[in-house]
């Protein structure tokens, strides 16, 4: 890790960069060092390395010489570990230490304005489709993990011509026993084969099979298949179903942040579900809840070091399962598009190659 302050620019212009990546990773620092055309350097810099000379001379990685507390007499005060704890307890979970400590902008904390969300659950949002229309249903699985924070939740989506999405099922259901927990998977595939525009939908079903829940997301699996034609997903490690990590889960709130901002989120206005008619007005309004609370939370990780999360779950038993489900079953259709596309295009490169076309 690297500062540059340039402090001598053209025409004796003076002025101060601060650069805190690597000469490879960061184009200002690139900048900084370029020469002239006579070779001189442009401009005046000083290097402050965040990595000891012992770990630098023996080959280890910044990182890890960081990791060991190497640098922490390298560090300003308030960003070493053995002060960080004492500056927390001096500003513990205020505005001003998240602000000045870890550099979150001190005024709105949630992703997603209240506007956003109130013109995706008004009726203009609300849409029929015709019968038949809908080629490809896809559906995430979250198997409930146990606790008050963890729901049983299956969202359904689909994709239109015009690059729209539209929520063809969604149900969540309290921590339940495993046979229990078949019966509501079976009846939501059901509702959705059983409706008008998806009854002769392929299902795609996509299982979250993280804290050890492949054998959920197995049985999951074979009660999907018995409403032919279906696909159920394997990930990359041969496990069935999907593993969401925080980069995935980064992605997905990011792609719903963009895909709500531009108004292409839809649903269907009797969409499928294994919650009577009367009930689905309280899942809407739990959506609506735990989207209005999504926003970025501060993670210590030890040692003066943090990292980010996206959450919309709040106290002991705020949830949100159905908004992380409704942005994991989109950004997952979008990969298996791009797979499928990627599959078609391999197999008609084979076709014309063995016809020597």
């Amino acid at each position: 890790m690297e500062s540059f302050a340039p402090c001598l620019g053209v025409n004796g212009a003076v002025f101060i960069a601060i650069s805190t990546f690597t000469d490879e990773d960061n184009y200002l620092t690139q900048l900084i060092k370029n020469d002239d055309p006579a070779s001189k350097r442009m401009f005046g810099s000083r290097s402050i390395e965040l990595w000891c000379s012992e770990c630098k001379s023996a080959g280890i990685p910044a990182s890890t010489c960081n990791e060991l507390g190497h640098t922490d007499d390298m560090m300003v005060s308030w960003k070493s570990s053995r002060n960080n704890e004492q500056v927390q307890r001096l500003m513990p979970q205020s505005e001003l230490m998240k602000s000045e400590v870890y550099g979150l902008s001190r005024g709105r904390t949630t992703l997603f304005e209240a506007k956003m969300i109130d013109k995706l659950m008004s009726a203009e949002h609300q849409i029929n489709l015709p019968r038949g229309s809908v080629d490809e249903v896809c559906t995430w699985v979250d198997p409930s993990g146990g606790g008050s924070q963890s729901d049983l939740v299956f969202v359904s989506v689909t994709e239109l011509r015009n690059g729209n999405y539209v929520v063809t099922g969604m149900s969540s259901d309290r921590n339940m026993s495993f046979l229990d927990e078949d019966r509501v998977c079976i009846g939501h595939f059901q509702s959705v084969r059983n409706h008008g525009a998806t009854f002769k939908s392929t299902l795609v079903q996509f299982g979250e099979n993280n804290y050890g829940g492949a054998s959920t997301v197995t049985r999951m699996m074979s009660h999907a298949a018995r409403y032919p034609p279906c696909i159920s997903t394997y990930g990359v490690t041969g496990k069935p179903g999907v593993t969401t990590t925080a980069m995935t889960k980064e992605e997905s709130v990011m792609l719903g942040h963009e895909l709500l901002t531009e108004g292409k989120i839809f649903f269907l206005k009797d969409w499928a579900s294994t919650a009577k008619p009367k009930d689905r007005p309280a899942i809407m309004t739990e959506l609506a809840a735990q989207l209005k609370r999504f926003r970025k939370k501060v993670v210590p990780k030890g040692k003066g070091t943090f990292g980010y999360e996206w959450t919309g779950k709040e106290g002991k038993t705020g949830k949100d399962d159905l908004a992380f489900g409704l942005f994991s079953c989109i950004y997952w259709l979008q990969k298996h598009k791009a797979q499928k596309e990627h599959t078609e295009f391999m197999r008609n490169r084979a076709m014309r190659m063995s016809s020597g076309s």
